[in-house]
């Protein structure tokens, strides 16, 4: 296995000019100051069984999909989910899963950049470009947050029964395919035992309420997405390593769309040895080339019949 020598961006607290508040949708969570430290991330190819969902919390998987064009939400939902929901009962032992939303990505970050820098902080601004800071989507309370609103109180009624017993595993895993080749911003994923709960810092996600919104911001052509005055959530931001090397980040090289990274954003089952959620980051290497990396990351709840969780 070969590696690269990069630079990661880890949070910035409060205290040093970083902030633990995001605010999507507006210019200035573009603009959040993070502190970037040198890694060294490991290429697994070659070595790809190595490594698991419930060893280091992530794994690479080839899975071809039947889904060509990446244009219509409907025909995701519809062709997509489903197949998604599948592979991740394979992978993960799982009894159900349970796909219930997507993104896609294809823009460049430093151009997204550029394009704002006159913009104010509070102007209205969705873009699709990769994230290159290290994350988790959901905080402990945040992914527990997300399954009482899609699995508890959720579409799915084969579902509510088993979210009735608060014992039961289940987890929110991140399935993650290029829609091309990758070639640059290569996604990378760190072990999640090497990056200890004390090292995690809680960010809220915060919308401001509709009395809150500016005139220019309700007229902004892309106000439609915006999601006035829905509820706080809450991610992981990390804190730098004492030492650099006691972070452990793999990332496959040259990714196509036959393949997917599979990782766990949140599992309930806190024993020992269990990987509960992997931070991960897009990053830049000195062997980038080629237009801005495509992608869609699918987000799904798989729930175990014959396991409990821990909380």
């Amino acid at each position: 296995m070969g590696a690269v020598e990069t630079e990661l961006q880890y949070q910035l607290t409060p205290e040093h000019g970083g902030s633990d508040e995001i605010w999507p949708g507006l210019v200035k969570a573009l603009r959040v100051p993070r502190v970037m430290v040198k890694m060294k991330i490991t290429d697994v190819r070659g070595s790809e069984s190595d490594y698991t969902i419930d060893k280091q919390g992530f794994a690479w998987v080839n899975a071809p999909t039947a889904q060509k064009t990446w244009e219509d939400d409907e025909e995701i939902e519809r062709v997509y989910y489903p197949e998604c929901e599948e592979l991740l009962k394979k992978v993960t032992g799982a009894s159900h899963a349970f796909a219930f939303n997507h993104v896609q990505r294809g823009e460049d970050w430093s151009k997204v950049m550029k394009d704002i820098e006159s913009y104010k902080d509070d102007d209205i601004e969705f873009r699709s470009a990769n994230n290159c800071y290290i994350h988790c989507d959901y905080s402990y309370r945040g992914a527990e947050q997300f399954y009482e609103r899609f699995v508890v109180n959720g579409p799915r009624e084969d579902l509510k029964p088993l979210a009735a017993n608060p014992r039961r595993r289940w987890a929110l895993i991140n399935l993650w395919r290029p829609r091309k080749t990758v070639n640059r911003d290569a996604l990378c994923v760190a072990d999640a035992h090497s990056i200890k709960d004390d090292e995690l810092a809680e960010q809220t996600i915060r919308w401001l309420k509709p009395e809150e919104l500016t005139e220019a911001q309700k007229n902004h052509p892309q106000f439609k997405k915006y999601q006035a005055g829905a509820p706080d959530t809450f991610l992981w931001a990390v804190k730098p390593p004492a030492t650099p090397e006691s972070h452990k980040w793999y990332y496959a090289s040259g990714m196509t769309p036959d393949e997917v990274l599979l990782f766990k954003m949140y599992d309930s089952r806190a024993d020992e040895g269990i990987p509960r959620r992997v931070p991960h980051t897009s990053f830049r290497s000195e062997f980038d080339n080629g237009p801005p990396r495509e992608s869609v990351e699918l987000r799904a709840f798989v729930i175990w019949d014959d396991q409990d969780g821990d909380l």
